[in-house]
């Protein structure tokens, strides 16, 4: 084996053990991320200030406005939050649309829709949301477009377009950009806005907001849309449907 091919060789090494401590850092970037995150939708004490200071120290840009969007659901005084997060740094550090990074940081939308649940009667900071991430070219996302629903929802809109969610419900997406480990938590958002919006919606998709109240997003969502006593299952109930299917058991072996 000559020269050129061993270095060649330990050139490609070197790369390759680079990228991966690379991927390593980013890694813990985003476990630290989701660290902060996790501790808000948990409602701990210290999740604010733990949040407050992961921002400090968080040097990638983009994650830092994500992470301020994040502290704009839980802080005192959203509007100023919601203002001083650059939604360029977020949705666009290269400075043009890209699909794959849309669909990467697509939890942010779900804070997004979070934020619009959380302020439902306060009008302006609705429209402020909404006039920050308006973007025409995210039209071919699913976060995106379940976010804009919900946006006309909430903010009680003369004109609301629900036809998207009830696309979504019933499969009828393939021709759209989406994160398929996520598009479960989009679908149960999507059944939550149309119960609140008085759109009649099918039993089995209904029947989703049961497991999705118990999670830390879904008890939050329907919470905040009133919506949260009513889909969880008391004690009581499972034990009544239980005796009754216990009974029919019963009458069957008769």
């Amino acid at each position: 084996m000559n020269g050129t091919l061993l270095l060649v060789m330990a050139a490609i090494v070197v790369l390759m053990l680079f990228n991966n401590i690379r991927k390593i850092k980013e890694m813990r970037k985003d476990n630290r991320y989701v660290d902060a995150y996790m501790k808000v939708l948990r409602g701990e004490e210290d999740a604010k200030d733990n949040l407050n200071s992961y921002i400090e120290a968080e040097t990638n840009e983009t994650t830092k406005n994500r992470a301020l969007i994040v502290k704009a659901y839980v802080d005192d005084d959203p509007k100023s939050v919601i203002e001083a997060v650059n939604y360029d740094l977020v949705f666009k550090p290269s400075g043009q649309y890209d699909t794959n990074h849309l669909v990467s940081i697509s939890d942010t939308f779900i804070w997004l829709i979070l934020a619009l649940s959380k302020y439902k009667d306060n009008r302006e900071i609705l429209d402020l949301v909404y006039s920050k991430v308006f973007n025409e070219e995210f039209n071919k996302h699913v976060e995106y477009l379940v976010f804009k629903a919900a946006y006309e929802i909430i903010s009680n809109k003369e004109e609301k377009d629900v036809s998207f969610l009830t696309s979504l419900l019933s499969g009828d997406y393939a021709e759209y950009k989406y994160d398929k480990q996520l598009i479960g938590i989009y679908k149960k958002m999507s059944v939550a806005l149309l119960v609140y919006n008085g759109n009649a919606v099918d039993s089995e998709d209904e029947d989703m907001l049961k497991d999705f109240v118990l999670t830390q997003v879904g008890g939050r969502f329907l919470e905040n849309l009133n919506l949260k006593e009513k889909y969880i299952v008391k004690e009581e109930t499972v034990q009544e449907n239980n005796e009754v299917e216990e009974k029919k058991e019963e009458d069957n072996q008769e």
